[in-house]
C-alpha cells in the first residue's frame, strides 16, 4: 500500500461529472478496483497497476475504493477515500490602472488559469501554481476596452468589466461664446477666473457641455485632475 499513488486531479463543475482519479502502483500486479460515492458504484476488473489508470466521469464529492489482487496475490486493501473538489468561482479585484504605459492589474482567485479578453479578442493566457490569491496585468488599448477574465471551467463563470482609455484630453471651441465642451476627462473639472475664483465644478464624464453664458468676457483657467495629476487649460472667451 505504501506505493499507492491515488490523487485527484480535476475539480469538477457544480451538477457535471467533469472530474476524474488516477491510480498508480509501483508494481506489476493487476488489481481490482470498486468505486463508490453518493449515488455512484462501479468496479473495474485487472487494472494494471503499473500504468496510471484513470477513473472519470466524475461528479464532486467524496469517494471510496477498495482494491483485490485480481490474481489473489494478498488481502484486500480497503479504506482509501479522496475527494473531488468542486470548482469555485472566480473572482477579480481591481488594483491599480497605469494608464500611461496602458495596463490594469487585478488580483485574481479561484482558478489557477485565466484566459483573457478585450472586445472579443483573445489577449493572453496565464498559468498559476495555485488557485489562491494572484496578479494578473492586462495591457489595454487606447479606447474602449471591454475585459473578460475566464477561469478554467465554464461553469466559473466570467468577471467583465469596461475600461475607457484616453488618450488626449480636447477642449473646444476656444475662443468660446456659450459653450465649452471637454471630452476624455476624468476626476474632477473645474473653471477659475484670473483671480483664482472658482467658477465650476463636477466629476468629469467622457463628454462634457459645459454652459459659460453668463461668463463675463476674458480667460479663464479650466483644470482637470487626473488620478492626482492635475492638467491645466487656458481658455479665452469670446467677447
Amino acid at each position: 500500500p505504501n506505493s499507492f499513488s491515488l490523487t485527484s486531479n480535476t475539480p469538477s463543475c457544480p451538477e457535471t461529472a467533469t472530474g476524474y482519479i488516477t491510480f498508480s502502483n509501483a508494481t506489476d500486479y493487476y488489481f481490482d478496483i470498486k468505486i463508490s460515492g453518493t449515488n455512484y458504484e462501479k468496479e473495474f476488473e485487472r487494472v494494471l497497476a503499473s500504468n496510471a489508470f484513470e477513473i472519470s466521469n466524475l461528479f464532486a464529492g467524496e469517494y471510496t475504493l477498495q482494491f483485490r489482487f485480481s490474481d489473489a496475490l494478498g488481502a484486500d486493501i480497503n479504506g482509501y477515500k479522496i475527494i473531488v473538489g468542486e470548482a469555485a468561482g472566480i473572482t477579480a479585484l481591481k488594483l491599480s490602472l497605469d494608464k500611461r504605459n496602458k495596463k490594469v492589474k487585478y488580483q485574481v482567485a479561484g482558478a489557477k488559469k485565466y484566459t483573457v479578453y478585450v472586445n472579443k479578442l483573445f489577449k493572453r493566457s496565464v498559468a498559476f501554481a495555485s488557485t489562491k490569491s494572484n496578479i494578473l496585468e492586462i495591457p489595454l488599448n487606447t479606447g474602449d476596452n471591454q475585459i473578460e477574465i475566464k477561469g478554467e471551467y465554464a461553469c466559473q463563470k466570467t468577471f467583465k468589466e469596461s475600461i475607457q482609455l484616453n488618450s488626449l484630453i480636447v477642449t473646444y471651441p476656444n475662443p468660446a461664446k456659450d459653450w465649452v465642451y471637454i471630452q476624455g476627462a476624468e476626476g474632477t473639472v473645474r473653471i477659475f477666473n484670473t483671480s483664482g475664483g472658482l467658477l465650476f465644478e463636477k466629476e468629469a464624464t467622457p463628454f462634457m457641455k459645459i454652459d459659460i453664458s453668463n461668463y463675463p468676457s476674458g480667460i479663464y483657467h479650466i483644470s482637470i485632475n487626473n488620478f492626482n495629476k492635475n492638467i491645466a487649460y487656458k481658455h479665452l472667451l469670446k467677447k
